[in-house]
């Protein structure tokens, strides 16, 4: 019973009208787009676009993206996972800090 009353509520929140979403308590994802690129000598190339909106939060400074430096196979062997960012820029291309 409990878990129809909670798919039930979920879908009255998504389908709420525009006005009543409005009232955002908690940032969310309204936006992910990734491409990501395979090289010949196996590196990735990755290009994220992401958009969060805050609603109406106080203090609007950004998101933490977090990505994995290693990675346990099933044997338990380690695997690093190493990462090097090149740029963290806005939409228009404006380089920020990171």
């Amino acid at each position: 019973m409990s878990v129809i009353i909670c798919l039930l509520s979920s879908f009255l929140a998504i389908s709420a009208p525009a006005a009543e979403r409005e009232l955002i308590t908690d940032w969310y994802l309204k936006e992910f787009h990734s491409d990501i690129t395979v090289n010949p000598d196996s590196t990735l190339d990755i290009v994220e676009k992401i958009i969060a909106d805050c609603g109406n939060l106080p203090d609007q400074h950004g998101i933490f993206r977090t990505l994995p430096t290693a990675m346990f196979l099933s044997n338990g062997k380690k695997i690093k996972t190493p990462v090097d960012i090149i740029s963290v820029t806005d939409f228009s291309g404006n380089p920020l800090s990171y």
